[in-house]
């Protein structure tokens, strides 16, 4: 993941992105309230892998502030952003007691970010 937040970073760096931009690009959902953090926060988070599979990695990552969160990071992904917002918002609508609901995403051309809480084992 170390990795993973170099690239982010470097991403952020060239397209100048700020708190701002990252709060307009980490679309949030949540059952009760939306995320207390931002892209911001998580690029800053200690992460661990948790596990790799078809379809991307995915990570557990604890905020400074003490929240742990999982992110699964997709990979080999191409499609619009509409498409990718729309399959989210289906995605974000799903309440089932053997799913954990989605809490947010992140779309860009290189990268695309699902949020998770964490539910540990």
């Amino acid at each position: 993941m170390k990795k993973v937040k170099r690239m982010m970073e470097e991403r952020k760096m060239r397209r100048g992105s700020s708190t701002t931009a990252s709060l307009e690009l980490l679309r949030t959902y949540g059952t009760i309230e939306p995320p207390l953090f931002d892209l911001e926060d998580l690029l800053r988070a200690s992460v661990e892998v948790l596990g790799k599979g078809s379809v991307g990695t995915s990570y557990k990552a604890v905020l400074e502030e003490g929240t742990t969160v999982v992110v699964k990071r997709l990979k080999d992904v191409v499609v619009t952003k509409r498409e990718f917002e729309v399959q989210m918002e289906g995605l974000g609508k799903v309440n089932h007691e053997n799913i954990v609901p989605l809490r947010a995403f992140y779309y860009s051309k290189d990268e695309k970010l699902l949020v998770y809480d964490f539910m540990p084992a």
